[in-house]
């Protein structure tokens, strides 16, 4: 989770999409939305996947709109359920039951 200096809380600080402003919302709320989409461990780094997504649509706002956010991960999902680590399936974890 990351802060950023205005109050925009995203997943990483290399991965800004922006799901709220603490200035506007409990973080738990916010916490809530991320968790959502991030909280499943995926293969790769989300930030190396849909860098160029996302700076196509950063414009004049950084982090991303929520909206546009939510766009960039309709088309990059932050994660595959067939293609979770070997780790976690080791675990046991079921993605599908999450």
């Amino acid at each position: 989770m990351f802060i950023d200096s205005q109050g925009n809380l995203c997943p990483c600080d290399f991965t800004m999409l922006s799901f709220g402003n603490i200035l506007e919302q409990p973080v738990k709320e916010i916490w809530k939305k991320i968790n959502k989409k991030f909280g499943v461990p995926g293969n790769i780094c989300y930030a190396n996947k849909s860098n160029d997504c996302i700076a196509e649509k950063k414009g004049r706002h950084w982090p991303l709109k929520i909206e546009d956010s939510y766009e960039v991960l309709e088309q990059y999902p932050s994660y595959d359920p067939d293609k979770i680590p070997v780790f976690n399936q080791k675990m046991g974890m079921d993605v599908k039951k999450i």
